[in-house]
Parts: structure tokens; sequence; C-alpha cells
């Protein structure tokens, strides 16, 4: 069970072809069906509210519900997952887990429910949520994609029993490792160097940063550029900071990427930056998995003490690792990056291929889900 599919959530459908190359999945949808060109599947179903059922949910949650499915939605899926005679549903993100759990309760089905980012930080203040997702946590299993998540989310009920750490992983075929030139011998030379940050412009991505950072890295290594995929509401803010920053010149928005365009980017680049920050509503990443495609290509990263970023990123070891906000430690790292041994992008190359690989945490999964299925 899903909401299905932004263009960032690569993650989820590389699951879904996991766990279709060993049972017989279907995906379910309660919201319209997008990017199909993207995340192509079958079979797919899709029931959106409608008008009048948006509506019925909107007096549901002002009277203390929360995240519920409309009745014709409910029957709708219900005949489905009857049809299809599914034996477990995996939810992902817990508003999801909290709309489908009436129904796994009724025909008696067991659920996993994924926890990603936002659905275990920013929503837990809200106290509706966080009554649902004790009700949910007493029925479902879970999954969660840090072991800083699982932390966070005890409190609120989940009990570690019937809870697993799963990381996301990536397609580590698809991000080969990239002999580059050592920056210090492009510096030497005169050579430009590329920073390269990849992700949607939202305020937790830290892009505010980034350019304040390579602001001042201007001051004293002028042949430096910086290039900026992704899209978002922030993107006409972040040009605007440019030119308040007069660093216009030296920063492209490239837009948003598929796969293949970010590996060619990672490909051309010299260092990658991430500067992950909470949110002002208190929302927080995962561990984002555009990190682990950087470091499967041998590039220098450098992100933050951030979630579960440290779980990925070891200081100094496969990449660096500095405080949210704190400009002078990221512009020192970026510089500290140029003079980084070989030794570190290979590890960083050795960390996902043993930790991160995609079809290692398939794996994990399908076993999970195998356990459930037979109890």
């Amino acid at each position: 069970m899903q909401r299905y599919c932004s263009p960032t959530m690569t993650f989820i459908y590389g699951q879904a072809l996991g766990l279709q190359s060993e049972f017989n999945t279907i995906l379910l949808t309660s919201n319209r069906a997008t990017n199909i060109d993207r995340f192509p599947f079958t079979p797919l179903y899709e029931k959106e509210k409608t008008l009048s059922e948006r509506f019925y949910r909107f007096v549901h949650k002002a009277l203390g519900s929360y995240a519920l499915l409309s009745e014709n939605q409910l029957k709708y899926f219900e005949d489905i997952l009857v049809k299809e005679n599914i034996k477990v549903i995996h939810a992902q993100f817990g508003p999801s887990g909290i709309e489908i759990l009436p129904l796994a309760k009724k025909l008696h089905i067991p659920l996993v429910t994924t926890f990603h980012g936002y659905d275990a930080s920013e929503l837990l203040s809200n106290k509706r949520y966080a009554h649902a997702l004790a009700e949910l946590f007493d029925y479902s299993f879970c999954i969660v994609v840090s072991e800083h998540m699982m932390n966070q989310l005890i409190p609120y009920g989940l009990r570690q029993d019937c809870s697993r750490v799963i990381y996301c992983g990536i397609p580590v075929n698809k991000f080969h490792y990239v002999e580059r030139m050592p920056i210090f011998q492009k510096i030497k030379e005169g050579k430009a160097i590329t920073l390269l940050q990849i992700s949607a412009l939202v305020e937790k991505k830290g892009h505010r940063y980034t350019l304040e950072a390579f602001s001042r890295l201007l001051s004293t290594h002028p042949n430096c550029t910086l290039v900026i995929a992704g899209d978002g509401m922030l993107r006409r803010e972040l040009e605007a900071y440019c030119t308040e920053l007069n660093i216009e010149k030296k920063v492209s928005f490239v837009g948003s990427v598929n796969s293949e365009t970010a590996f060619k980017l990672m490909k051309d680049a010299d260092i990658f930056v991430h500067h992950s920050v909470t949110q002002s509503n208190g929302d927080k990443e995962g561990i984002p998995t555009v990190l682990m495609e950087a470091m499967a290509t041998g590039l220098p990263v450098i992100s933050t003490f951030h979630s579960g970023i440290p779980e990925l990123i070891r200081n100094s070891i496969n990449g660096y690792l500095v405080p949210e906000k704190d400009i002078a430690a990221y512009t020192d790292a970026i510089i500290r990056s140029f003079s980084s041994p070989e030794t570190l992008h290979r590890t960083a190359r050795q960390t996902i291929e043993e930790s991160f690989a995609l079809e290692h945490q398939n794996r994990k999964l399908n076993q999970f889900i195998r356990e459930i299925s037979y109890e």
C-alpha cells in the first residue's frame, strides 16, 4: 500500500520491484497514480477521493480522526485484496499505514508499515497522528530506515520485537566507480572544481547553507562552480539568494533529473554536497539515497550530523560530516575534501556495496515479509 510515486521516490519503486521478484505483488494508491512512465508497474490500482470524500475526510480529521480512507475506497481496496488473495499488506509511510489499518484488521491480514522521514519527525507533533500511531503500532509490524528513526518512534509505542531497520538501498550497477583526477592536481593545473548537489529544493536539504559556504569558498578558491539539480518551491528564492551573494554566475540550476542524468552529473563532478537540516516544522531526513549514489561513484561527500546520515557516512573515513548550519565547519570540510585520499573514495564505494546495495536490502525486506506471512 503506498502513495504512488513522486519523482524522488526511486527507493520505493526499487523496493516494489524487489518484492515483485519473489511475491505476487500488487500496488494500491489512494492518490492519483502519476509518473507511470518513470515508474511502470503492473498491476497498479488507484482509487482517488472525490471532492465530497475529501470534505468528509476533512470533517473527520477536525473531529479527531486521522488519515481516513473513504467508504468507497475501503470497499474498492477490500475487493482487490480479497480477489488477489493478499497475505501481507506493506504500507509506505506512517499515514498510509494508518489509512489501511482498519481494512487490514477487518480482513485479518498482517500489516507492515515503513517509516521514511517526515512521518517519524514532523508529524509526531500532531497529537491526532501520535494517537493514531499508538493504535497502528499495536497491530502493525514496522520497518524504519535508520537506527535513529527507531529511537525516535519507540516513545510513541513502536515495538522493537516487531520492527526491523532496513535501509533504503541503491542499484550499485547504475552508479559505478569513477576514476577522477585528484582535486589537488586540478587546483595545481588551474582547472575548474565542480561541486554538486542533487535534491528537491526544499528547506531540509539545506541549500541556503550550501550557497553561503560556497560563497565563502570562492574568496579563496575562485575556480569553483556549483551545480544544483532538482526542483521545488524554493527555486526562485534560492536563485535570488545567489544574486544577493553575487555568486549567480558560478551557480547553475539544472532542474529535475532522472537517475541516468544524475549519474552523468556525478561523473563530471569533483565533490558532492548535501547539507541536511531539521526543517522549521520539525521534518527530518531518513538517509538520503542520493548520498549513497554519490558515494558509490567515489565522490567525496559532505553532509551533516543529521538523523540517520551518520549511519552511512563515517566522518573523515568515507566522507565528511559537519554540524547542521555551521557554515565555517562546512566550508572547512569542502576545503579538506580537496586533499581527500584515494582510500576515502574507495571506502565510500565499499560501504555502499557491502551495506547499502538495493539487492542486499531487498533480500532483508523479502525475508521479513516471508517471516510475517508464515506466522
